[in-house]
């Protein structure tokens, strides 16, 4: 659980220095691991104000869904940057 509150803690100071703002509300989806679920994360989640979607026990279908979000957000991302940087070279 202290290492898992520990990324947390340093993901969110990342996503909201290089993503978003500090206003910005930012959600994570997790599963169900119990080392979501100790005093030190739920600290961390209040203090950090952020939000948890945990998805239900036991539903392998879900993570098609998860991970085929998580590739076109990857994909775009990687395309954005890519865009940035040829824009920049050619400055």
């Amino acid at each position: 659980g202290d290492d898992y509150a520990s990324f947390l803690k340093d993901i969110t100071q990342f996503i909201r220095k290089y993503i978003c703002s500090s206003k910005t509300q930012i959600v994570f989806i997790e599963d169900n691991c119990p080392i979501h679920n100790t005093i030190n994360v739920e600290n961390i989640i209040n203090d950090l104000k952020i939000a948890l979607l945990p998805i239900v026990q036991y539903s392998p279908s879900l993570n098609e869904v998860v991970e085929g979000y998580f590739g076109f957000i990857k994909a775009h991302n990687v395309r954005l940057s890519n865009e940035t940087s040829q824009k920049s070279c050619k400055r």
